[in-house]
């Protein structure tokens, strides 16, 4: 179930990578689910989801960073957020259950790293790779800002394949009250390191 899908999105003749598509594929997907197909998308521009977008990768897709940046992609919603709570922009709470990134490949390829995350309400991350990231597979809140709360992280498969990445981290994070479940972290220097508090880590 999905409200856009990528393959509806052109790639134009001025577009340097598949970054520039995705982008707008996210942007006309405020608060809906973007479905992308198998394939490799190289990035050469970081992504960012701050419309509460939710993704369904499929198991194939590939996000491959051929460039430098921070984070391949990064989830941080629009400022609305106060205390934990977010209110739309008439003042109502909006409470943002359900959100969610599912499937897919994040690939830091040494020249990034993989995946941030804040600004979200029992969001779900789930069936993802992050291969390879520079510094970070998964980066939880820390200098990004915002709040984030209730995350729940099933089957995160970390895994470096290329040597020079010394002192990364697979799974990063200095928020709390979230839940990490059938995580692997494989060849990434350090494979978590959590900061926070109230967190349940199981069977990683």
């Amino acid at each position: 179930m999905y409200d856009k899908n990528l393959k509806d999105f052109k790639k134009f003749e001025s577009d340097k990578s598949d970054s520039e598509r995705i982008q707008r594929a996210i942007n006309e997907c405020e608060n809906g689910v973007l479905y992308i197909p198998k394939g490799d998308y190289i990035i050469k521009t970081p992504l960012l989801i701050d419309n509460r977008c939710s993704l369904k990768m499929h198991p194939a897709c590939r996000l491959i960073a051929t460039a430098e940046m921070d984070f391949v992609l990064t989830y941080k919603p629009k400022a609305n957020y106060h205390k934990l709570t977010l209110f739309n922009d008439d003042g109502t709470v909006y409470d943002n259950l359900g959100l969610f990134i599912d499937g897919g490949d994040i690939d830091g390829n040494g020249l990034a790293s993989c995946f941030a995350i804040t600004n979200a309400h029992h969001f779900t991350l789930s069936n993802i790779a992050l291969h390879n990231g520079k510094e970070y597979g998964l980066y939880i809140g820390g200098k990004n800002e915002g709040y984030i709360y209730e995350l729940v992280c099933n089957n995160v498969y970390c895994k470096c394949t290329m040597k020079g990445l010394s002192g990364n981290v697979g799974i990063w994070s200095d928020k709390h009250d979230s839940h990490f479940n059938d995580c692997f972290v494989i060849d990434y220097s350090v494979g978590i390191r959590m900061l926070g508090s109230a967190n349940r880590i199981t069977r990683c």
